[in-house]
């Protein structure tokens, strides 16, 4: 709408007290921070002391990096609330729960006040600095990406809302691409714009566990049976890109991926807690997980994976990679008696007892010469890098010498030094 008169920005400072659902906005900084600069201007008070108010608030959307999203208008900034906030309409959308009538119409009452807040004209309140209006904000328009969902009329933003709820979840970890679990139910997250964004076009060969892996990641997210997958093999040979490849390709359905330290996979309980409790889904993955002989904590994730107490919650998938097939090194000794084991067989069930909790197992193989001068020239064309293919081959194999590896991992830092090297 465009507010544009001082008498229309009481009337909505006034409407934002009424709000229900969305009430906590009103102890969000930035709110309070723009209330104090209209309630100065409404006062009519001096220049200056308008003018403090106004770079506070300023300051504090474009300088102290709040949002998840590039946030270059005020509108934006009180989408990223609606977007992340916890409250019982967005819990009961994100875990697809009926939402009743009511509830419904409050949370119409709630958007539209909030629209008329977020989309405050403030060029009627910027004078002799109307450069800032660009940044504040100059009244509705269309708006683009994640940002489109508030485009249209209230019924229409309060069903996409719905909808985004039941994709993305709530709360901070919405705005996450991936995520990390730190202990103690804290959670690290990182945003788009810094995630690794490896996808299935960016890994040269290794088309069968490409395929294999995204048509289990794909049911996964449709909500159809899928498996938990134990990826194994040398370093270097592409099993971490695989798994971080899959997330990518799925996260506008909004799957995320959590990301589990071999040292806090005693959590692994509350993890599947953590997550249970949520509406998104999640890839919880353990990277280069083996156990030593005399380790047992391996027990905690056999048994949430299957025949335990507690089973892992529908929206969790495990995907593990490893050095080792059976995860548990190949010595076993449970029992002794002059240092020969005395019941083989249990030691070789316990072995592999953990490894045939995952559904699918796949094999990670070094590559020979040519496929490792495949990968070479496949990254090298993805990258526009233009090298003569003798010059390339010749360097190619002498940087595997010197790595004393042939695989992706080493292909990839070949180029990387070639392109570097290239440009000095």
């Amino acid at each position: 709408m465009g507010v544009n008169k001082a008498s229309d920005i009481a009337k909505i400072l006034i409407e934002m007290n009424r709000l229900s659902v969305y009430r906590d906005i009103l102890k969000e900084e930035l709110v309070q921070k723009a209330f104090s600069f209209f309630e100065s201007n409404i006062r009519n008070d001096k220049e200056t002391e308008q003018e403090k108010y106004l770079f506070d608030l300023l300051y504090y959307m474009i300088g102290s990096k709040k949002s998840f999203h590039e946030c270059d208008s005020f509108a934006k900034n009180i989408f990223d609330f609606i977007l992340k906030n916890e409250n019982t309409f967005s819990i009961r959308a994100g875990r697809d729960w009926d939402i009743s009538y009511s509830l419904k119409q409050v949370v119409k009452n709630d958007i539209e006040i909030l629209m008329n807040f977020a989309t405050i004209n403030f060029k009627s309140f910027i004078v002799k600095n109307e450069d800032y209006v660009v940044i504040a904000g100059n009244g509705k328009k269309n708006y683009e990406g994640i940002y489109s969902l508030f485009n249209g009329t209230t019924d229409e933003i309060v069903e996409k809302l719905i909808n985004y709820y039941n994709n993305f979840g709530t709360g901070e970890i919405s705005s996450y691409v991936s995520l990390k679990w730190e202990g103690n139910f804290e959670i690290s997250g990182t945003y788009e714009y810094n995630n690794d964004p490896i996808k299935f076009s960016n890994i040269v060969g290794l088309n069968y566990q490409k395929e294999l892996i995204y048509k289990n990641t794909e049911s996964f997210v449709k909500g159809l049976p899928a498996n938990n997958i134990l990826l194994v093999g040398a370093g270097g040979t592409g099993k971490s890109s695989l798994v971080k490849a899959s997330a990518n390709e799925f996260s506008n359905k909004g799957l995320k991926i959590l990301e589990i330290d071999r040292k806090h996979i005693s959590d692994i309980d509350k993890v599947f807690k953590w997550i249970r409790e949520r509406a998104a889904k999640f890839i919880v993955f353990m990277d280069d997980l083996s156990f030593e002989e005399y380790e047992t904590d391996y027990k905690y994730l056999k048994s949430m994976l299957e025949g335990g107490v507690q089973r892992k919650p529908d929206n969790a998938l495990v995907y593990v990679t490893s050095n080792r097939r059976h995860l548990i090194k190949e010595v076993w000794k449970d029992r002794e008696e002059n240092g020969k084991e005395v019941h083989e067989t249990d030691s070789v069930n316990e072995k592999t007892s953990l490894s045939e909790r995952f559904g699918i197992t796949l094999h990670f193989m070094s590559s020979n010469q040519e496929e490792y001068l495949e990968i070479v020239r496949g990254i090298a064309k993805q990258r526009g890098f233009a090298i003569n293919d003798e010059v390339l081959r010749r360097e190619a194999l002498q940087w595997s010498m010197l790595k004393n590896s042939r695989n992706g991992r080493a292909a990839k830092q070949f180029i990387d030094y070639m392109q570097g090297v290239k440009k000095i």
